[in-house]
């Protein structure tokens, strides 16, 4: 899944421990289902995240692009993953 990040220049590993996680999961879904503005997403962070909204606002601001998106949506679909919540 973080590969699927790099072509859009997102930097949610880097506020996020682990994509997996709620916060990382909570940000992934929203923004797969078309909302996209890092304001609004920022404020989904698990109350446990160390990382300011701003910090977290900057690191899903990048370039969407269908086929990243694409692959982000095939491997939330992965039992493994979806079973998260």
């Amino acid at each position: 899944m973080q590969q699927a990040l790099e072509p859009m220049h997102l930097k949610l590993t880097e506020v996020g421990s682990d994509l997996t996680g709620k916060t990382g999961m909570t940000s992934i879904r929203a923004m797969l289902a078309g909302d996209r503005a890092p304001p609004r997403l920022a404020p989904s962070r698990e109350k446990r995240c160390p990382h300011e909204p701003g910090t977290i606002a900057q690191a899903v601001t990048g370039p969407w692009r269908a086929a990243p998106l694409w692959a982000w949506q095939q491997a939330v679909d992965q039992p493994a993953v979806s079973a998260q919540p």
